[in-house]
């Protein structure tokens, strides 16, 4: 089976758009039409630096974050047979996984449903 050239984001079990691999390496992320139908332009949905916006956005730093850095890194990457710098592979791998309320998955796929505290 290859790899995915792209991931589906979900926020909150929700589809809000997609991440692919940039020409440079980097991640590119872009909003789904009913979410920009809904939020419209300079909402920080996922992040401050990632405003509600039709264009491509580079989301490496803020996916870069989500990861983890170090020597776990290094370790989930080799698991992987990845390099640790590819912030796109690693969250292919691992992205149903992250901690948080964002995942990302492959098309064919749906996130884990957390357990969500109820107060």
């Amino acid at each position: 089976m290859s790899p995915p050239t792209t991931l589906t984001v979900w926020l909150h079990d929700e589809p809000i758009g997609a991440v692919a691999r940039g020409r440079r390496g980097d991640v590119r992320l872009t909003y789904s039409p009913e979410v920009l139908d809904r939020h419209s332009g300079n909402v920080p949905l996922l992040s401050c630096s990632l405003l509600t916006a039709t264009a491509r956005l580079d989301a490496t730093g803020f996916i870069d974050g989500l990861l983890p850095q170090g020597e776990h890194r290094r370790a989930l990457a080799a698991r992987a047979k990845l390099a640790a710098h590819d912030t796109f592979g690693l969250i292919a791998r691992y992205g149903r996984d992250i901690a948080g309320a964002v995942q990302f998955t492959d098309q064919d796929n749906e996130p884990r449903h957390r357990d969500r505290w109820q107060l």
